[in-house]
C-alpha cells in the first residue's frame, strides 16, 4: 500500500499519493532501522498467530488493522515522548529537522533532499537544516589555504 491517509472536510477520510510527484519515490533505509521493522513484524505476526511472510497491510495501524487517524498518532507521540523522557519540544517537525541536520553535517545536502522528498535542495536547506550553532568543519576545510604558513614562516603574518 502506498500513500498517505488525510481526511478533510470536502473529501473525509481517504488515502492520497501525497504532495509531490516526489511524494511517490524508493526510500533506502538505515540497516538498523530495517532489523526493527522486519522486529515489529516478527512480534505482529506472532501476536496473530501467522507467518511474518503472511502479515499484509499498514506497517503502523490502529488497533483494528485500519488507518490512524492524526489524533491518535498525535496522542501516542505524546506517550512516546514520556515513556523516553523527552519534553513537549520533540515533534514530528523537530525529529525531521534533525534528520536533515545530521545528514547535511555528513553528506552533500541533495541526500537529505531526496530523503525528505524535496524537489529543491534549497527547501532542505533554509526550513528543515537548523544552523544555530556554526561548525567547526568548515574552518577545518579552509585549513588547506593556510598551506605552509606557519608562525615565523617567511610571509606569515
Amino acid at each position: 500500500m502506498e500513500g498517505n491517509f488525510v481526511r478533510t472536510k470536502a473529501d473525509g477520510a481517504k488515502i492520497n499519493d501525497g504532495k509531490s510527484e516526489n511524494a511517490q519515490r524508493d526510500v533506502v533505509l538505515a540497516d538498523w532501522l530495517v532489523t526493527m521493522l522486519l522486529n515489529r513484524r516478527a512480534r505482529v505476526a506472532a501476536q496473530r498467530g501467522i507467518a511474518p511472510d503472511a502479515l499484509t497491510g499498514w506497517i503502523f495501524p490502529n488497533s483494528k488493522g485500519g488507518l490512524r487517524e492524526a489524533s491518535n498518532l498525535r496522542r501516542d507521540w505524546r506517550a512516546f515522548r514520556v515513556r523516553h523522557g523527552l519534553g513537549d519540544w520533540f515533534t514530528p517537525r523537530t525529529f525531521r529537522r534533525t534528520v536533515a541536520t545530521v545528514l547535511t553535517d555528513a553528506l552533500p545536502a541533495r541526500y537529505a533532499s531526496d530523503l525528505l522528498g524535496h524537489s529543491r535542495v534549497s527547501q532542505t536547506t533554509d526550513t528543515y537544516v537548523g544552523r544555530k550553532a556554526p561548525s567547526r568543519r568548515a574552518a577545518e576545510v579552509l585549513e588547506v589555504l593556510g598551506g605552509d604558513l606557519k608562525e615565523g614562516s617567511k610571509g606569515a603574518p
